[in-house]
């Protein structure tokens, strides 16, 4: 009818400017990235030793930044990426995914209900990153020959290291948070516990990642179901063990 080709035209009308947008949006894109690697030399340099590097950049930059919302975490993400994937002189990349993981039960414990999302976000977005470089090509590809993936970053003479350092790196990742969402979610402080389930909603595609973790935080969200009295807090994490069961009969 005529009715119906007008709207596959109109339809049609949109799809062509849609891609006609996303041609543009690419090509800025390609050329921000250009920019930005054009600056690796001058981003960090002169910044001093690289705990100092991190602790004002965590302090001053990132955290401020991806609290404020969706958005603003997810562009964290890919900026602190793009300063690794750049070899960004004098950035430390290592050493930055370790202090940020030890920073991420602070953010929670501290944070609005909003805020946590963000941090749950970021913290996917991270995780996503970190777990793909477990692969031995991907970690060959993306990491083996960056400089902020020495052992001693401070010493330019030091080792790159190797895939098996790096997934010793993971595992104690892993390990640390998993210990501290289940200290959090075991506890009893009302925002800490309903933050964390925020975050770990966020994060569910990527943590847990291991059938011992999946099991131990199956546990912990089991008994903290049967337990927690606060109404609102038992249907969030009633809503997060869904999805967990989800993601263990995928896995």
């Amino acid at each position: 009818s005529l009715t119906s080709r007008r709207a596959i035209r109109k339809k049609e009308d949109i799809l062509k400017k849609l891609k006609s947008e996303m041609a543009v949006q690419e090509k800025h894109v390609e050329k921000t990235i250009k920019q930005l690697k054009g600056k690796k030399e001058k981003w960090v340099s002169g910044a001093g030793l690289k705990n100092e590097t991190i602790e004002m950049f965590l302090q001053h930059c990132l955290v401020p930044r991806l609290l404020q919302g969706p958005e603003d975490a997810f562009y964290c993400s890919l900026f602190t990426k793009i300063l690794h994937d750049s070899s960004t002189v004098g950035w430390p990349s290592l050493h930055f995914y370790d202090s940020i993981l030890k920073s991420i039960p602070v953010m929670v414990h501290c944070s609005t209900e909003r805020e946590a999302a963000s941090v749950g976000l970021f913290l996917s977005e991270t995780m996503a990153s970190l777990q793909n470089w477990c692969m031995k090509d991907k970690y060959e590809k993306h990491c083996s020959k960056k400089e902020g993936f020495r052992k001693n970053f401070a010493d330019h003479e030091s080792e790159i290291v190797d895939h098996d350092f790096y997934l010793k790196c993971f595992e104690t990742w892993n390990k640390r948070l998993t210990k501290v969402f289940s200290a959090a979610l075991s506890g009893n402080v009302y925002l800490t516990v309903r933050n964390t389930l925020v975050v770990l909603s966020k994060v569910v595609h990527e943590y847990p990642n291991d059938k011992k973790t999946m099991t131990k935080m199956v546990n912990v969200v089991g008994k903290l179901i049967e337990t927690e009295k606060k109404a609102d807090v038992k249907t969030v994490a009633k809503q997060y063990g869904v999805m967990l069961q989800k993601r263990k009969r995928e896995d």
